[in-house]
């Protein structure tokens, strides 16, 4: 079922469900690890890599009613024979040094639109200013293309 949801509903591939567990009444904390057979070198794509441990992220995902959604993603790092390179893999679904997915961004965005940003960011339990650098980085690519 978890399965199912982190593909259909937060758009997550690649990755599967281990725990699940309701940390306050309005926060769900789903941790998600690897799939062995999705991984592959960041730097030049080979398949042939050798996992060298992992690091955790904690990941914000879009809410499910009021109820606050996080992912404690155990993302792997990989030694590339090809590069001869140790890296941590990159995350489909979240950009560098962010604590958000890429879901939350878009959903900020429309959020934006209807709404103040303190309201939308009151809503999405972060602060005024992550939504405010959401739509900046949202214009900014508008423009530069």
């Amino acid at each position: 079922m978890f399965d199912w949801m982190l593909y259909h509903v937060w758009r997550i591939r690649g990755y599967e469900v281990k725990h699940c567990e309701r940390v306050e009444p309005d926060r769900l904390v789903v941790t998600i690890t690897a799939k062995p057979n999705s991984l592959c070198c960041p730097c030049c794509g080979s398949k042939h890599v050798i996992r060298k441990g992992v690091n955790l992220r904690l990941l914000r995902g879009v809410p499910v009613g009021r109820t606050q959604v996080h992912f404690a993603a155990h993302v792997p790092r990989v030694y590339c024979g090809r590069c001869g390179l140790t890296r941590q893999v990159r995350l489909s679904f979240a950009e560098e040094k962010r604590r958000h997915t890429r879901q939350v961004e878009r959903y900020a965005l429309e959020l934006a639109q209807l709404t103040t940003t303190a309201h939308a960011a009151r809503h999405l339990g972060v602060a005024w200013d992550t939504v405010r650098d959401i739509e900046s980085r949202y214009l900014g690519t508008q423009l530069s293309g």
